[in-house]
């Protein structure tokens, strides 16, 4: 691994094997001085690339589990009220197993 320190934009440094890569049809320039005015890039994002990254906010701030529900369960079975149905446990299961498969 190679460590570049103290590295400017004035005094790039350039490995073995590694290659600038310019736009198709231009040389690539090798200094500043070259390159002339700094190019700016640009990047647009698609209405579902928004829509997925507002959902991922949503989801980051949502709970990961309802506290309440769990505490309602909780006391339920400390009870002995709460009942399980085996058979759709089990469906439940089959279910999942798949799902996974299909992956």
């Amino acid at each position: 691994m190679t460590t570049i320190n103290n590295l400017t934009q004035a005094s790039r440094s350039y490995d073995v094997g590694t290659e600038d890569r310019g736009r198709a049809g231009q040389a690539p320039a090798r200094n500043p001085s070259e390159a002339g005015a700094a190019a700016t890039d640009s990047v647009t994002i698609t209405e579902t690339g928004s829509q997925m990254a507002a959902t991922a906010r949503e989801m980051a701030a949502a709970p990961a589990f309802d506290t309440a529900k769990v505490d309602r369960i909780k006391a339920l079975i400390a009870d002995g009220q709460y009942a399980m149905d085996p058979q759709r446990i089990a469906d439940r299961f089959i279910e999942l197993e798949s799902a996974l498969g299909r992956a």
